[in-house]
């Protein structure tokens, strides 16, 4: 690797290890324009910008838009009409369909549960319980006694995570998006009995302000920004905690190859794990390359933390973030949210298993890939299996020295059994035969005798109830 400050300008070469995941994040991306007022979109297939059309709200008189959050089936966004302190809306997350904009109706934060049936709120420094499809408050839920603000979901819809105590100069905040000392706390969630209980704190924030946390998929990691002010215009850190710890002070460490300078707010967890990492977007001040030097300007980036990540330990399980591409260099880019493609039901083309609704895997049937239940999925190379019938299409069950057990492995990796698939005679181990035709197009280890209508020779003697006649097997007496 060369790197320059510019042309003509000294060279310092290095050579730098690259890891690369083989991971499918094909998915849209919705992130706030702040300076545009708007929420965008991005998707895979297209990476431009896209302004969501959002309807406007009765009684409109500024076409702000902020403040969004996005169920993690990415059907559904909450959002807020007039900058801070407005109306609240939701809408579907193409931005057409408006499920509710009452001017009553009033949040700053909000946070959908998974499918976007049930809504927790912040205004006036206090959490609201919601109705996703209607936005109003649940009957009878009382108010927690919590001073909060940036609450978000857990991945099964049964917690919530916020900043609480939220002060701003040791008082009361004028309202929950300016506070400069906060912790990190935790409640339970019932989404049957439309309950929140059991407000405890996960972290403390001793005098900082940790603040806009979110779960990791698996749910047992939150993610949050530590810094001296709710604002990015200050320093923030990004840090992991231990989502399981109740003792009021979680292990945590600092994704510090992530954010390197302190520069980076706003974390959020892709809802699934891919090719053995979670993926968390934020958007930073820092630099872009040659594309964006010295302004400051925020720009959604991406980064992988290790899928088996262990605040406990004290390791950071982060890596180097990437600028998200498709998004305007233009624009000051905050708050991005991650939201899957479309998922393939049972039968559905897939490419990977994240490509299937549910639990569905995607695996090889007749040679196509498609999504299975998992009680029908074959096993995939180096899958453990105990038969042959176990194994996706052309592997076989064989026994692998190196690990010490029956593992699904294409042929040539260990010697091929009688009745195993193979592609040249040497794949076959010795006495099972020859790789010929099984009469099915597969090309199998089957004993060493031709069958009738192919070539025998000395070595190849014809298979019982034929003979050699002129190089080729017959039947006796035909």
């Amino acid at each position: 690797l060369e790197e320059t400050d510019g042309p003509g300008l000294e060279r310092a070469a290095r050579t730098i290890t690259i890891n690369l995941a083989a991971a499918d994040l094909t998915s849209t991306v919705y992130y706030w324009a702040v300076d545009l007022g708007q929420i965008v979109r991005i998707d895979a297939d297209s990476l431009e910008p896209i302004t969501l059309p959002i309807p406007a709200q009765s009684g409109e008189t500024t076409t702000c838009r902020a403040c969004h959050s996005l169920s993690a089936n990415g059907q559904r966004m909450s959002f807020t009409y007039f900058e801070g302190n407005g109306p609240g809306g939701v809408i579907d997350a193409n931005g057409t369909s408006v499920i509710t904009d009452g001017a009553a109706q009033r949040w700053n934060f909000s946070a959908l549960n998974p499918d976007g049936s049930l809504m927790v709120t912040t205004f006036a420094n206090r959490l609201t319980f919601r109705d996703g499809n209607t936005g109003a408050a649940i009957p009878g839920f009382e108010d927690l006694g919590v001073q909060a603000s940036h609450p978000t979901f857990s991945p099964l819809g049964t917690q919530i995570v916020f900043p609480n105590n939220t002060l701003q100069d040791g008082a009361a905040p004028r309202w929950e998006i300016d506070f400069n000392s906060s912790d990190i706390a935790v409640a339970d969630v019932d989404p049957v009995a439309r309950t929140i209980t059991g407000v405890r704190t996960l972290v403390p924030g001793a005098g900082r302000t940790l603040y806009q946390p979110s779960f990791s998929p698996d749910g047992r990691l939150v993610a949050y920004a530590d810094g001296i002010a709710s604002r990015s215009t200050t320093p923030a850190d990004l840090m992991v905690a231990s989502a399981a710890d109740v003792s009021g002070d979680a292990p945590r460490v600092k994704l510090v190859r992530a954010n390197p300078a302190s520069t980076a707010y706003g974390p959020t967890f892709n809802p699934k794990i891919e090719g053995g990492y979670m993926w968390v977007a934020f958007f930073s001040r820092r630099d872009y390359g040659h594309h964006l030097r010295g302004i400051g300007r925020p720009q959604v980036w991406i980064a992988a933390v290790d899928a088996n990540a262990d605040p406990a330990s004290g390791l950071d399980p982060s890596h180097p973030g990437f600028w998200l591409p498709g998004q305007s260099e233009q624009s000051e880019n905050l708050s991005s949210f991650f939201a899957p493609k479309p998922c393939s039901e049972t039968g559905g083309l897939c490419e990977s298993d994240a490509a299937c609704c549910g639990d569905g895997l995607c695996r090889p049937v007749d040679g196509v890939a498609q999504c299975v239940p998992p009680i029908e999925a074959c096993e995939l190379t180096g899958d453990v299996c105990v038969a042959d019938a176990d194994c996706c299409d052309g592997l076989n069950c064989v026994f692998d020295a190196a690990s010490g057990t029956q593992q699904c492995l294409p042929p040539g990796s260990v010697c091929s059994e009688t009745g195993q698939l193979c592609q040249l005679d040497a794949d076959c181990c010795e006495d099972a035969g020859l790789c010929v035709d099984d009469g099915t197009g597969a090309t199998r280890c089957l004993d060493n005798c031709a069958d009738a209508g192919t070539s025998c020779s000395e070595d190849r003697p014809c298979c019982a109830g034929t003979l050699c006649n002129e190089g080729t097997c017959i039947f006796i007496g035909g």
